[in-house]
């Protein structure tokens, strides 16, 4: 696997993402390579426990913008256009449904930035950590599109209908540890 790499020790298995020279920008591998890791561990008997990091400064500076294979498509008009980008953008959510899904417990821990589809990830996960250096941003604004591989769908669940979460929705504001922590890391979602 080039963008995710699992690792499995004593009934715990630790996935890591592991394009740190990209920042673990989430590319057309890692999104393949997440999903078929997470549906495999979930029929794993011997794993009770998964840990999932990220190798390198940071944790994930969200969608590969450079990768544009992710989001285009060759079809001559708008309505053909957007009918196959809304299919890709389900096979994205179906990487972060496969980690919800999952029978074991995941443990996301997360360090220095977190953007974007970082985000999406953690709240598709039942219990967050994050070093004191960590900082959040719901980029997505930013460059046109819409969260929709789950952070809007998610966050409610795990922060509640707050206007904190709305505000970053709508501003792509930088959130450091301490604001975000006491709203999103100390919940965690109920199966």
């Amino acid at each position: 696997m080039a963008a995710v790499t699992v690792t499995k020790k004593d009934q715990i298995a630790h996935v890591e993402l592991s394009r740190p020279k990209a920042g673990n920008a989430m590319n057309t591998a890692f999104w393949k390579e997440f999903r078929a890791a997470f549906e495999d561990l979930a029929e794993d008997t011997t794993v009770r426990c998964i840990v999932l990091s990220a190798q390198g400064k940071f944790f994930t500076v969200g969608l590969d913008i450079k990768d544009t294979s992710l989001l285009s498509t060759d079809a001559p008009d708008p309505a053909r256009k957007s009918w196959i980008l809304r299919k890709k953008i389900l096979e994205l959510q179906e990487s972060f449904n496969a980690m919800e899904k999952c029978p074991q417990p995941v443990i996301v821990c997360s360090h220095n930035a977190c953007i974007g589809g970082g985000i999406d990830l953690m709240c598709a996960a039942d219990i967050r950590y994050c070093t004191t250096d960590a900082w959040f941003s719901v980029k997505e604004v930013d460059i046109g599109l819409a969260a929709d591989v789950g952070t809007l769908q998610r966050i409610q669940n795990v922060t509640g209908n707050s206007s904190l979460v709305r505000e970053l929705a709508y501003t792509a504001r930088y959130v450091i540890n301490q604001h975000l922590v006491r709203v999103m890391y100390l919940g965690t979602n109920v199966r």
